[in-house]
C-alpha cells in the first residue's frame, strides 16, 4: 500500500510539473491541441523534460477525468479520478493502461473499481491487524496493572516487616 501511495505521489508530482511548468522558463514544453473523442471526451497532451502527460477530460458521468503519464524509461501510470472523489485511483490492468485514452469510460470504471476494492481489502486488513493489536495491548496493559499491583501489595508487605524488625532491633539497642 505504501508503495502504491509513492507511485500516486510521484505522477501526481509529475502531472503538476507538467501543467504547472515556469512560464518564461528554457524547459521545451510540447502542448497539443485538445483532441475532441468521439464520446466528447477531451485529450490534452503535453510533454515536458521526458515526462508525457496525456488527460482525458469527460464532460459528464462518474469519471472526472483519466491522466496517463509515461515516464522518460517508459513506465507508466494511470489515475482515474471520480466526479465524487477527487482522490485519484491508480489502475492496475496493463490493457487499460496501454488503451486508458481510448478506452469507455465503462472499462475505466471498472478498471479503476477493481484498484479502488484492492486498495479497500488491504485497508480492511489492516484495519483488522491493528484492531487486535489493539485487543492485544489492552490485554498486556491490564496484566501489567495487575502484576504492578501484586508487587506494590509485596513491596508494603516487606517494607512493614522491615519496619518491625527494625522496631525490635531499636529496642534491643535501648
Amino acid at each position: 500500500m505504501r508503495m502504491t501511495k509513492l507511485t500516486l505521489l510521484i505522477a501526481m508530482l509529475a502531472l503538476a510539473a507538467a501543467t504547472f511548468g515556469c512560464k518564461g522558463s528554457s524547459q521545451q514544453s510540447n502542448t497539443n491541441q485538445a483532441q475532441v473523442k468521439a464520446d466528447n471526451s477531451t485529450v490534452t497532451l503535453d510533454e515536458k523534460e521526458g515526462y508525457k502527460t496525456e488527460v482525458r477530460a469527460f464532460p459528464s458521468g462518474d469519471i472526472a477525468k483519466v491522466t496517463r503519464v509515461t515516464r522518460p524509461n517508459g513506465n507508466r501510470v494511470v489515475l482515474v479520478e471520480y466526479r465524487d472523489n477527487p482522490q485519484p485511483v491508480e489502475v492496475k490492468d496493463p490493457d487499460i493502461i496501454d488503451r486508458a485514452m481510448d478506452a469507455t469510460a465503462d472499462e475505466l470504471k471498472a478498471a479503476a473499481g477493481a484498484a479502488k476494492g484492492a486498495g479497500a481489502t488491504v485497508g480492511d486488513k489492516a484495519e483488522d491487524v491493528a484492531g487486535k493489536v489493539g485487543e492485544g495491548a489492552k490485554q498486556a496493559a491490564s496484566e501489567a496493572k495487575d502484576v504492578a499491583a501484586d508487587a506494590a501489595e509485596a513491596t508494603g508487605k516487606a517494607a512493614k516487616k522491615t519496619g518491625k524488625a527494625v522496631k525490635k532491633l531499636g529496642d534491643k539497642i535501648k
